[in-house]
């Protein structure tokens, strides 16, 4: 028979464990309760389940040095510092040679032969013309120097050639006699600004210009929006097309609203008024789409719109630039069917100033990764999770410099608020995690 101290202690114990017992399951129901509260909006129920997938990357190294490899079961994904195929993924290239990388030539077919329009190597003020595998160009124009660098050109299907520079924008006709093509002389878009610009501000440069000229490859024209700078209390909001070089008013139902993006499976392109009124236009029919929108964004607008396209071909309507907290934390997706849209949530936690959207060819549900600050989101199970954050300091250096290659591969430029200490990553399919300075497991 036991002392009875001994058996006092052992119902102590016992009874200890049952009331511990019921306080946990107390404390479970109660936890229960606030979780299924934070589910019933999306983008809370994101956060309390960002837990199951954060990583923090700060393993990747600011010296450059080798770190300690994670710990985890080898995925699909993974951020990596080398790269074995370098000589295809021409990882050399260096940060400046991407800042001043010439725009892609276009091509134009004459009776059955082949022609390359390019920006001349070492003058970007000048645009030539190449037969197709000859060494020599066969004509040139130099544009005027004021309009700033070339960044884009296109050819519509008319041989006219839209001109994207930093400053001025401008049409250039090509023109083939006797089988031969020449330059005619370029066309200035008008000035344009993005806020009505008084004269006496105008003298003091301090006007908003923006050139904002897009072409629609869908619609295959030109538009250009903004308010003109001439007149003294002259405020009027202007907004012209450009078809085969020819300026004419938009139709009066677009008249306020300026150039968003094409959306090629609905066979035309979105426009938006500043009050955020969405239209629909086909080159033909104009179609106000806002209650579309509306519906799915419950009362929130997204203004100043972009779309952007990923190599699966989603397609997304939202403000991935100059974002401000007032900003709603939601981009919608369109898609094919009867202009129907899905809106997606981003986690409460993001308060970055961009966002830049991919999809992997190798993932055949076409998952979203999204780039944005410091921050790295995936889509797991059809909601936005933030999977991986650099360390302290350290940010994408802009959105323009994510490129995805033809090869899904995702360059990554990093660096500090200040630009310095940049360096390259890639966020590769992972074949092997010896490379490897961060794994992203296969959800």
């Amino acid at each position: 028979m036991l002392p009875f101290k001994s058996r006092s202690l052992n119902l102590r114990i016992i009874i200890l464990i049952v009331v511990l017992a019921i306080s946990s399951r107390s404390f479970a129901t109660i936890n229960q309760k606030l979780l299924s509260g934070y589910a019933k909006h999306p983008a809370l129920e994101n956060s309390h389940r960002l837990s199951d997938a954060l990583w923090v990357l700060r393993r990747l190294p600011r010296d450059g040095g080798k770190t300690t490899k994670p710990a985890v079961t080898v995925g699909q994904y993974c951020v990596s510092s080398l790269n074995k195929n370098s000589t295809k993924l021409n990882i050399q290239k260096t940060l400046m040679e991407i800042e001043t990388a010439l725009p892609q030539p276009v091509t134009i077919k004459e009776q059955d032969k082949t022609y390359n329009i390019s920006v001349e190597h070492l003058d970007n003020l000048k645009l030539i013309i190449k037969l197709e595998q000859e060494r020599d160009p066969i004509a040139e124009i130099i544009l005027p120097e004021e309009g700033g660098e070339i960044i884009n050109i296109v050819s519509d299907q008319k041989n006219w050639l839209w001109v994207d520079r930093t400053v001025i924008d401008y049409l250039v006709e090509v023109k083939f006699q006797d089988q031969k093509p020449s330059f005619n002389p370029p066309k200035e878009l008008p000035e344009l600004h993005t806020q009505p610009c008084s004269v006496i501000k105008r003298i003091l440069q301090q006007c908003q210009v923006a050139r904002n000229s897009n072409y629609s490859k869908i619609l295959n024209r030109v538009f250009a929006s903004g308010y003109y700078h001439q007149g003294w209390g002259r405020k009027r909001y202007l907004h012209f097309e450009f078809i085969s070089g020819i300026q004419k008013p938009v139709p009066r139902s677009l008249a306020k609203a300026h150039f968003v993006g094409d959306v090629p499976f609905w066979h035309g392109a979105l426009f938006q008024e500043p009050s955020g009124a969405i239209f629909f236009y086909d080159g033909v029919i104009i179609k106000e789409i806002s209650d579309n929108f509306a519906r799915q964004l419950k009362g929130e607008i997204i203004k100043d719109a972009e779309i952007q396209t990923t190599s699966s071909g989603r397609i997304f309507f939202g403000k991935f630039n100059e974002r401000s907290s007032t900003d709603p934390l939601v981009f919608l997706e369109l898609e094919p069917q009867n202009f129907s849209i899905k809106p997606i949530y981003l986690p409460l936690e993001f308060k970055e100033k961009w966002l830049k959207v991919f999809t992997m060819p190798s993932d055949r549900q076409a998952n979203l990764w999204i780039f944005g600050g410091n921050k790295i989101l995936r889509e797991i199970n059809h909601k936005i999770q933030t999977i991986a954050i650099l360390p302290d300091g350290n940010f994408f250096h802009s959105p323009n410099f994510l490129k995805q290659l033809p090869d899904g591969t995702i360059s990554l430029i990093i660096g500090d608020p200040n630009n310095n200490n940049l360096k390259n990553y890639w966020l590769i399919q992972d074949s092997s995690s010896d490379d490897c300075e961060i794994i992203f497991p296969n959800h």
